[in-house]
């Protein structure tokens, strides 16, 4: 296991120490000092690097370049964005003023970002979440430790995640319009059988009403009185 690699002193193929880590040099001859702070470094469980206000990296942690594809050394001295945080997640270019990293510090602002991506050594990018915590001198900005993790799992999870309860949305939509659509059948179902129901109580209602005597409108001809013998105008047969 590698111990964490620092850009410390000034040598031909190295660049020269920031002002930032000015006093981590002094105290780098302390070989206690320095292992305990290897040992942070090693013991988090997130990428950790430092850069100067060049955007050079100054010290990298064994886990932080495991993540990028590089060996510690390999990173030390490097330009940051253009190493791993050159472009978007679809390959469109991230001009260095457009990134956040870059903002944070020379703002003088700390800044937590889950929505990019950073590039590894074989060219593949993997959804990252980091923070960027400038380092102050006084009242001057010298420089930012970045911390990083791949979230490529988490990201995974937050799709399906969001997948399921798009199809679970779409299964209750589907589920309201048939409910809505049954409803709708047995209400107009209903409105047939109330109209049915009032047409047959009208009908019983006319069949059992009481019906009025009919008068004959025939008129019969006037009966004539009977006939006596004494009346002049009989004859007897």
């Amino acid at each position: 296991m590698q111990p964490a690699r620092f850009l410390l002193g000034c040598h031909s193929d190295e660049l020269p120490v920031p002002l930032m880590f000015a006093r981590l040099h002094h105290l780098s001859h302390h070989a206690a000092w320095r292992r305990q702070l290897e040992m942070l470094l090693e013991s988090a469980g997130e990428g950790i690097y430092g850069i100067d206000l060049s955007g050079r990296c100054i010290f990298i942690n064994r886990v932080g370049a495991e993540l990028l594809g590089y060996e510690p050394d390999e990173v030390l001295g490097r330009q940051m964005h253009y190493l791993i945080h050159h472009s978007h997640g679809d390959g469109t270019r991230m001009p260095v003023e457009h990134c956040r990293i870059f903002k944070a510090f020379k703002e003088g602002c700390s800044c937590r970002v889950e929505d990019e991506v950073l590039w590894r050594r074989d060219g593949s990018a993997f959804p990252a979440e980091y923070a960027s915590y400038p380092i102050h001198d006084g009242e001057q900005v010298v420089g930012a430790v970045v911390t990083f993790t791949d979230i490529t799992e988490r990201k995974r999870t937050e799709a399906a995640l969001h997948a399921a309860r798009a199809e679970l949305e779409r299964r209750v939509a589907e589920r309201t319009a048939e409910l809505s659509a049954t409803h709708r059948e047995l209400r107009q179902a209903h409105d047939g059988l109330l109209r049915l129901s009032a047409h047959l109580s009208t009908r019983c209602a006319r069949r059992s009403a009481p019906t009025s005597p009919v008068r004959s409108t025939t008129t019969s001809a006037p009966r004539s009185p009977p006939c006596s013998s004494s009346s002049t105008g009989c004859a007897s047969a």
